[in-house]
């Protein structure tokens, strides 16, 4: 799977969203210039926040939170200046981020709109404990039918 993404990344890189060459260039940047000292580092930094996290939910079954840390946007029209495309896109990512990162499970279900656009509420369990995750996820959404 991994040689297919990517022969289909190499045959069609120039449809690839600027954000994500400028996110793969930093990344080879690193790599090549630093021998993956801060991914190390990185990945250091990650246990301790996972541990964090385990530290919470010795407390709570769930965590509930917006899934983006501001309200959303319209899609934009064509013809979008890359660095409209990156200021865009900065920021979309930063709640999931922490737990695609520790392995937490999680999940966004739709909480309601704003100006006729969709709010996303992300729910986090415990590790390995999707079921709980499943289940309120359920109930949040039988109680808004």
């Amino acid at each position: 799977m991994t040689d297919a993404v990517s022969r289909g990344i190499k045959a069609h890189s120039n449809d690839l969203q600027p954000n994500l060459k400028l996110a793969w260039m930093l990344g080879d940047y690193m790599k090549n210039e630093y021998n993956g000292r801060y991914y190390g580092k990185a990945q250091n930094l990650v246990r301790a926040l996972a541990a964090e996290f385990d530290k919470v939910f010795k407390d709570v079954d769930v965590i509930a939170m917006p899934t983006i840390p501001f309200p959303p946007k319209k899609i934009p029209k064509k013809g979008l200046s890359v660095k409209d495309c990156i200021e865009l896109v900065s920021g979309l990512g930063s709640n999931a981020r922490s737990f695609s990162l520790t392995g937490h499970p999680a999940l966004s279900i739709n909480a309601g709109f704003i100006d006729g656009l969709p709010i996303g509420m992300m729910l986090v369990a415990k590790m390995f404990d999707e079921k709980t995750l499943f289940k309120v996820a359920y109930a949040f959404e039988k109680l808004n039918e």
